[in-house]
């Protein structure tokens, strides 16, 4: 599949739902880990009722995450981190492939990096 190319412009224009997305994966991510270290550290038994007691929890969760992930793939937008909600677009800087980088909380595009430096490499997107 081609890959969709934002500027810093058109990603600034998408944040407001990409943000909701965003919101979402982060917070089913939360209820995820959440349910599944309530019952890791549940003193009952680990037999057949208590897994399907947590398979009947976490597989809603899981669905809400299929359909999140897709809208976001959707949109072109690649999630690397639900827990703090980091996601990258994917941009030509220069001819080359690069990343505008943005993470939930943050008021605008602020980054960018070359794909291969992942966050470490982040740089300011006035110098993009």
């Amino acid at each position: 599949m081609p890959h969709r190319y934002y500027t810093p412009e058109l990603a600034n224009r998408a944040l407001p739902l990409v943000a909701r997305i965003v919101a979402d994966v982060k917070s089913t991510a939360d209820l995820l880990a959440r349910v599944i270290e309530s019952h890791q550290r549940s003193e009952r038994p680990r037999d057949a009722a208590w897994q399907d007691e947590l398979d009947s929890q976490v597989e809603p969760l899981a669905v809400r995450w299929r359909a999140l992930f897709a809208e976001l793939s959707e949109l072109g937008v690649e999630l690397k981190d639900a827990r703090t909600g980091l996601i990258d677009f994917r941009a030509r800087r220069r001819g080359a492939d690069v990343y505008l980088c943005w993470r939930l909380g943050e008021a605008s595009v602020l980054f960018w990096h070359p794909l291969e430096t992942g966050l470490p490499g982040r740089e300011p997107i006035s110098t993009f």
